[in-house]
Parts: C-alpha cells; sequence; structure tokens
C-alpha cells in the first residue's frame, strides 16, 4: 500500500512515529513521510540538520519531505502558535507540489500537539483520495483548554471547531488508552482501534552510568525523563521538592520543553537547587546509562479529563527499565500503576500524600530494603509490558490497513456487444460526458458486472491512459448485437414508438421468429416513480433488457434491476433506437466523433443544455477533486 505519514515531528527528533515508519516499510509498504526541520524541544533548527540537509531527506529509504517552519525558539506561546501555524501552511503547499499525482490508500496524521497537523493529512487525502488515520496521543482540545493555553472564548470556539471538522475527516482513529476509546465513542461513529504506545527502542546494559550525574553521593535519585512542558505539573512536584529540601534526595531532569526554563529560574535562587539536575535531552540509544543512576522514576500529570485518560509514553519506557514509579496522576496510570504494583501513588493535589510517598521510598533505601521492593516491581513490569509490545501493536494495525483499505471501483470496457453474451449477467453502457458527470455526483452506481463502451470524445479521453479506443455510438452497438439462441425475449424498458418497434422487429424477428418484443411503458418522473412500475416478475436468463431512457436514469433502473434479480442483461441504450428507426434525423458524418452531443442539443434544447452545464460541471469538480482515481479502468478483449 502507498501510505504519506504527516508529523510535525520525525527523526532526528525522537518520537515513536519514527518506528511507526521504520515498520511499515519493513511490511512492504510504500511509504512517505511529510515533515518539518527538526527543532525539538530546544526550539532551535538542529545544527547537524542545517549542515547536512540532504542526508536527513531519507531515513533508511524513507523518503522524507521538509516544510520550512518558523522556529519555536524560546517556547512562548506566541512563537508556539506560530511555529505550528507556519507548518500547516508550508506543508499543504509542499504537500500540494510534491503528491498531487499520488494516489495514496492511506494518509497518518501522528496527533501529538498540535492536532492541527492533521488539516495537512485532510487536504492531502481530499486530493489524493486518501483515507486518513489519526494517532491520538492527546486529547484536543481538552488539553489546550484544561492548561489554560487558550483562555479567550472566541478562540475556545474557533478550536473546537477545527478539532470537530478534523474528527469529522477522519476515517479511522489510533487511541493510546481505552479512556481515550470510551471519550471518543461520544464523538464519532468512526473506527476507533486501541493503539497503545510501546517502550522506546534502547538497550538496556548493566553498570554503564551516565558522566553527567554522581553516583557516589548515596543520595536517593529520582529521574524524569521527557518533556517539561505545562502539562507535567511540575509546579506541585517543585513544592514537593522544596518541602523535603533537607532530605538526602537527588531531583534529575533528563529531556526539555518550554516549562523547562521557567522550572530552572524557579529554583535559582533555591537554598538546595545543588539537589536538582537538569540535562538536556539525549540521543534514545544512551537513555539506558541515565536509567541506571535511578532509584525511581517520577511520572506527574495536571488533574482534569486530559490527566486521567492519557497514559503518557515514557509509562511503557519506565515498564522496560523495571524501576519502581512514583506516579502523581489520576486515572488510567494511575490505575496501572496500582494494579500491576508498581510503585507509589498520589493525585495531582495530593502534595503530602507525595512527599509521604517519596519519604516512604527514602526510608526503605536507608533500612537497605529497597533492592528488595525494587526486585518484585521489576517482575511486575515484566508482566504488564507484553500489554504494550510493538509488534503486537503493528500487527493490529497491519489488519486494520487491510480491512479499512479503500477498495477500487472496476470500471471494465468491452467494444464488442458480443462478448457480453458469455457473461451470465451484465449492464452495458455509454461512456460519455453525461455517464461520467452522474457518476462523479454521485447519481449512480458501477457494479460489479458493469460495462461501457466508449462514446464520445470524453469516453475516449478518458482511456486514453491505458489503451487508444474509437468511439462507438449506441447505435453501432444495436447494429453489432447478434442475438444469441439463449435470448427469446426483448424486453424494452421506456420510449417505443410504432416505428422503433419496426425497426426492431425487422433486425430481430426476421431471423428470429419465436423472438418476443415486450414493452414497459414508464411514466415521466424521478427514480423513485419509474421502478413502481416495474414488473414485480423475476427476469429470466432468455430475456434481454433494452433500457431507452436518457442518463443516468438509466443506469439507476439498470442497478435497481440488478440488486433485485438473479438474472439480468441489460443494455443502456438511450435513444439510439429512435435514432435508427429516423425519428430522429442522422447525424451529420462530419460530427459524429466528437460533436454529436452539440448536433442534438437541437432536441428537447432547454432539458439538454440544463444537463450538458450539470454534468460539465460535475465532471471538471471531479477532475479537480481526483474522484476518477478511484476507478480501476481496464479495456476487455473478450
Amino acid at each position: 500500500m502507498k501510505i504519506l505519514i504527516v508529523s510535525q515531528y520525525f527523526w532526528p527528533e525522537n518520537f515513536r512515529i519514527n518506528d511507526l515508519a521504520l515498520n511499515l516499510k519493513r511490511q512492504g509498504h510504500d511509504v512517505k513521510v511529510l515533515t518539518g526541520e527538526p527543532n525539538y524541544p530546544d526550539g532551535n533548527v538542529y545544527k547537524e540538520y542545517v549542515k547536512k540537509k540532504n542526508f536527513y531527506n531519507n531515513f533508511k529509504n524513507i523518503k522524507v519531505y521538509r516544510a520550512p517552519i518558523i522556529k519555536r525558539g524560546t517556547g512562548k506561546r506566541y512563537n508556539i502558535f506560530i511555529n505550528y501555524l507556519s507548518f500547516n501552511i508550508t506543508s499543504i503547499i509542499l504537500g500540494y507540489l510534491k503528491f498531487k499525482n499520488e494516489n495514496f490508500d492511506y494518509i497518518i496524521t501522528f496527533g501529538t500537539s498540535p492536532i492541527t497537523s492533521a488539516l495537512t493529512s485532510i487536504f492531502l487525502a481530499k486530493l489524493t483520495r486518501a483515507k486518513h488515520i489519526l494517532w491520538m496521543l492527546d486529547l484536543w482540545p481538552e488539553v489546550v483548554f484544561e492548561l489554560k493555553i487558550i483562555k479567550n472564548r472566541i478562540y475556545k470556539d474557533i478550536l473546537s471547531r477545527i478539532v470537530k471538522l478534523i474528527y469529522k475527516k477522519t476515517d479511522v482513529f489510533l487511541v493510546q488508552s481505552k479512556s481515550f476509546e470510551k471519550y471518543l465513542k461520544k464523538k464519532t461513529n468512526k473506527p476507533i482501534i486501541y493503539f497503545p504506545s510501546w517502550p522506546e527502542n534502547f538497550k538496556l546494559k548493566k553498570n554503564i552510568y551516565a558522566n553527567e550525574i554522581n553516583r557516589n553521593d548515596n543520595f536517593l535519585k529520582i529521574i524524569f525523563t521527557g518533556n517539561l512542558g505545562e502539562a507535567q505539573n511540575f509546579s506541585e512536584i517543585y513544592q514537593a521538592i522544596y518541602k523535603l529540601k533537607d532530605k538526602k534526595i537527588k531531583w534529575i531532569f533528563v529531556g526539555g520543553g518550554r516549562y523547562a526554563e521557567q522550572f530552572k529560574l524557579k529554583i535559582k535562587d533555591f537554598k538546595y537547587n545543588a539537589r536538582i539536575q537538569f540535562i538536556k535531552n539525549q540521543k534514545i540509544h544512551n537513555m539506558y546509562k541515565f536509567f541506571n543512576h535511578a532509584d525511581i522514576l517520577l511520572l506527574s500529570l495536571k488533574s482534569g479529563i486530559f490527566g486521567a485518560y492519557t497514559i503518557p509514553g515514557k509509562f511503557q519506557t519506565y515498564l522496560k527499565v523495571g524501576k519502581p514509579i512514583l506516579c502523581h496522576a489520576s486515572g488510567e496510570v494511575k490505575k496501572l500503576v496500582i494494579d500491576s504494583k508498581l510503585g507509589f501513588v498520589s493525585e495531582p493535589g495530593q502534595i503530602n500524600l507525595l512527599i509521604k510517598n517519596v519519604k516512604k521510598i527514602l526510608s526503605l533505601k536507608e533500612k537497605k530494603l529497597f533492592h528488595e521492593y525494587s526486585n518484585s516491581v521489576k517482575k511486575n513490569s515484566k508482566l504488564l509490558i507484553k500489554q504494550y509490545s510493538e509488534k503486537k501493536n503493528l500487527k493490529n494495525l497491519a489488519e486494520v490497513l487491510v480491512f479499512n483499505k479503500k477498495s477500487k471501483i472496476k470500471l471494465n470496457m468491452i467494444q464488442n456487444v458480443n462478448h457480453l453474451f458469455k457473461r451470465k449477467n451484465f449492464i452495458y453502457s455509454a461512456l460519455n460526458l453525461a455517464f461520467l458527470g452522474s457518476y462523479s455526483s454521485n447519481k449512480f452506481l458501477i457494479s460489479e458486472n458493469f460495462y461501457v463502451w466508449p462514446d464520445g470524445v470524453f469516453g475516449v479521453n478518458f482511456m486514453r491512459d491505458i489503451k487508444k479506443v474509437k468511439k462507438i455510438s449506441g447505435r453501432n452497438i444495436l447494429n453489432q448485437i447478434k442475438l444469441p439462441k439463449n435470448i427469446n425475449e426483448l424486453i424494452v424498458i421506456g420510449n417505443l414508438p410504432i416505428e422503433s418497434r419496426n425497426y426492431l422487429e425487422n433486425k430481430f424477428i426476421k431471423k428470429r421468429n419465436r423472438l418476443k418484443i415486450t414493452e414497459v411503458k414508464l411514466p415521466y418522473g424521478d427514480v423513485k416513480k419509474i421502478t413502481s412500475f416495474l414488473p414485480k416478475k423475476k427476469l429470466r436468463e432468455d430475456q434481454l433488457i433494452f433500457l431507452t431512457l436518457p442518463t443516468p436514469k438509466q443506469e439507476q433502473v439498470a442497478n435497481y434491476l440488478s440488486k433485485s434479480n438473479k438474472n439480468y442483461k441489460i443494455l443502456c441504450l438511450g435513444g439510439a433506437i429512435n435514432m435508427l428507426s429516423g425519428l430522429e434525423v442522422p447525424v451529420p458524418k462530419i460530427l459524429e466523433n466528437y460533436f454529436e452531443g452539440i448536433w442534438r442539443l437541437q432536441y428537447d434544447s432547454i432539458r439538454r443544455i440544463k444537463r450538458l452545464i450539470l454534468t460539465l460541471h460535475s465532471y471538471f469538480v471531479a477532475k479537480i477533486n481526483r474522484k476518477f482515481k478511484d476507478l480501476e479502468k481496464q479495456v476487455i478483449s473478450n
């Protein structure tokens, strides 16, 4: 399958979308990535990227397209908004230029903040006729509202409308927690797939330590890794640090984020600030050196729906490390820590309980009991981590991709009507402007046994990319017919004047005395009214239907008959019989190939001109929206 991943963040930035892209490639999919310039979390474009831009445009044989962005800088809200907006604008422009002729099966949005990157995916999904998958790692717009990033009522309303549009235009949701799944079911009836994060890919190695941390000071070491943002509730963590300032505890924060500088400034004048250490973001393959220093791993989130429903990605990584977790969060992640006996738990607002938990851990360490406790947590972690297997997750995703794959509609062309009589069932219609315009506006469906012949300049040009064909008029089709012996009745549904009936009798009954011609007269009206006048008796194998209605009514009636009968052989002939019978003046030879439609405007002019304008409009809208890309065209020789 052809898959495009849209993510504001990608390698060399460390996110799980890198793993997903690589695994999809290994499964044999054709994967491309549309992303921004790497600048997370420090806000400045990586120096190594600036030096070797071409090198970072290929990730292990995956083509990476990078949209220029305005950097995040210091992480102020205004700068971040401009950063997000710049990615949306430039990624849409770059995506259009690079992918306008692509035909992706899926576009996957990596839905970490900002979810607005999905707007790029929605635009490109429309452009390339792809299905859109949203991998949700944050609950939007709740995360923004609860963190009070946006307070203005008008801005809140705008964001809510944008998120509602994103959900509406998403075909499949991947969610990182069971709580997300329950929450989202209230907002959409689209498929929702539980798709939890997996542990980050690095090898654990014993007895190798990071030089940045002193391992001989005999302090209790509490380590936090990852994003230092507003959602992580560091205001309460700081209060706990302050109240435990005289204890032998070292708080170590490995990572970065927009709250990092604010946090550092807060402790600058703190008497015991030497017990708090900040270490910049590290390459993932080096993280084991820092985890080896840890006695306990800190996981914290703010209160509210977002905090209660979220399982941060670091949780699965902490399980891999297998050390006790100091969990200061509510909801699903808190329950997991309690149920699996992975560590100590307090909820947002319970700062005294958080402090009490740290003191318990410190007491265990001082009494030489912590090692035994840590080993029991390690065993529990090994049991739980099986639920978060990357391999299992990707297998589930592979099934989702196959099950929800956009199916191609086969448009089969047969140029000799007599080849159709070898088939048990068929609908045969003219591929022309009226057909294409009506199909593109969903007036009828192209079913399994639907076949066409090339009629007019639009039909001929439509097939030109696979085979050069010549125009065949409905009159030519009728003249071609050599009725097989098993056909005993012609049923003409629609207008059949006496001249047209005489023509059919002269053509067919002279050669087949037993052949019967039956006329089914229809009223003028819509398809619902027309079908109510059709015979209720089931069609037989020895009957051939001629439909003499205009497009799209004749195709709609043909679809109706095909659904309600086991046997059907249907030719959509429009006005061909009347023209051959002499009721309509023959088209001049000079106009026959390209301008027959214009010639016929002289009859029933107002209706036909109106229909021509509508079908032209529908046709060009479909061309712009690339709807015809859904059709798998083929010319069948027999």
